[in-house]
């Protein structure tokens, strides 16, 4: 069983999330931490929450461009109208939106490999036209309130919607070597100062990364050397299997360069990736509060890992699943992403002939974790699964009184308790057991 309670200015509400285990969701989806469509949470109602105004929220999507994803772009531009749904059912209504898109490409550094040159896109903001369509004036799009109407910084004739599509659609020519999750730290850390404008300190974040393959984020460049061609290199052959190789270990030890199915993987801690631990306390300090920020990731569900041998004699990762847009290969280490925010992120399957269940889920749990979060407005009240009704008292000053204790069983290796102590003044989160 997997929950967590909430003990509020004398309103304890357990927050019951369903039976562990995959049959207990809906296939192709794998929660982080709060529930499936389907999971056992109820949906808040209307009457959950007072009229409230419209919050801040800044919405950053980290997009593969690689060369296979081309037909998962258009299911995300496709279905992203139901995303948006699901915001519209906040209190106040849509929020005060902030909304970028990246890509995954971060380049290679001085290595040269093709379609990977010199930082990539290094975590800018893209706002260019995919076609003949509308962009935003600014590189995110710009979406608030104001005392007459909505102030958009899109052409009055397109929708945000439409909008998104035409800068989401970031084509097929970006690097296969995909690094979602320092994409994600680039464009939020201020290297960029076209980017300046889109994060907002006061506002809750939401991060959505979609891509098909796992991250492969460098410490060190030195991973991407292409003078190594051959399986007794050390580094072995230059492909994608190489952030399969040194990203993760299987069982207990790194992954081997020969026919293998593996049972227990995870991110490795010892090599030329970054862990995928830095990328979640790099989100944490983002904010006052952990509970400001969700990600959610539509990636290749993270098993069964099983390598291979291509025609031309090399290893390579195989696929964890499929759809009519393709394959995906196991997300191990973006698993491991979203398992360290607890709580606080999902995890969709990306293998699937139509995105919109996902993205609509995506959308919902993006609104429930900001009805729990310090920026919903003084005064909300919100109505938990019980019935109890807790009023949210001055969030300004992210004062709550009492603890939170989220306990997470993530199957099936790793059971991980975190707590997390709110004072008077801020908040704290303290790691009590983990990988145990």
């Amino acid at each position: 069983m997997v929950g967590s309670t909430l003990v509020s200015a004398g309103c304890v509400t357990d927050l019951n999330v369903g039976k562990l285990g995959p049959d207990a969701l809906p296939p192709g989806v794998l929660d982080g931490g709060l529930v499936g469509p389907d999971g056992g949470l109820a949906e808040p109602t209307d009457a959950a929450v007072t009229a409230a105004p419209p919050l801040n929220l800044d919405v950053l999507f980290v997009i593969d461009n690689s060369g296979s994803m081309g037909e998962k772009q258009e299911l995300l531009t496709e279905s992203f109208p139901r995303y948006l749904d699901e915001l519209d059912k906040l209190p106040g209504g849509r929020p005060n939106l902030h909304l970028g898109v990246v890509s995954t490409n971060m380049g290679v550094g001085l290595n040269v490999i093709t379609a990977c040159l010199g930082g990539g896109d290094n975590g800018r903001l893209q706002n260019l036209p995919r076609g003949a369509c509308d962009v935003p004036t600014d590189p995110w799009i710009n979406d608030v309130s104001s005392a007459d109407g909505r102030q958009i910084n899109y052409p009055a004739g397109a929708t945000l919607a439409e909008t998104f599509a035409c800068i989401a659609r970031l084509g097929t020519t970006g690097c296969a070597l995909e690094q979602p999750l320092e994409a994600m730290r680039a464009a939020l850390d201020g290297r960029n100062p076209e980017n300046l404008g889109f994060f907002r300190p006061d506002a809750f974040l939401a991060v959505v990364i979609v891509t098909d393959e796992d991250d492969c984020s460098a410490a060190d460049l030195a991973m991407f050397e292409p003078g190594q061609t051959a399986l007794s290199d050390p580094l072995g052959p230059l492909s994608s299997f190489r952030c399969t190789e040194f990203g993760i270990i299987c069982d207990g030890d790194p992954i081997a360069r020969a026919p293998a199915t593996y049972q227990e993987c995870e991110s490795r801690p010892d090599s030329y990736l970054r862990h995928p631990f830095e990328y979640a306390d790099f989100l944490d300090a983002t904010k006052a509060s952990p509970y400001s920020v969700f990600v959610g990731v539509i990636a290749g569900t993270p098993s069964p890992v099983k390598v291979g041998i291509a025609e031309d004699g090399k290893p390579e990762l195989l696929p964890s699943c499929a759809s009519d847009a393709g394959t995906a290969t196991p997300a191990v280490r973006l698993r491991n992403f979203v398992d360290e925010l607890p709580g606080r992120g999902t995890f969709i399957s990306i293998c699937r002939d139509n995105l919109g269940e996902a993205i609509t889920f995506l959308g919902a749990e993006t609104r429930r974790a900001i009805l729990l979060s310090p920026e919903n407005p003084p005064g909300a009240i919100k109505e938990a699964t019980s019935g109890c009704a807790c009023v949210v008292d001055d969030r300004t000053q992210a004062r709550w009184t009492g603890l939170i204790v989220v306990v997470l069983a993530l199957w099936p290796r790793r059971r991980r308790q975190i707590t997390l102590a709110r004072g008077a003044t801020g908040s704290s989160l303290l790691r009590m057991a983990s990988d145990k």
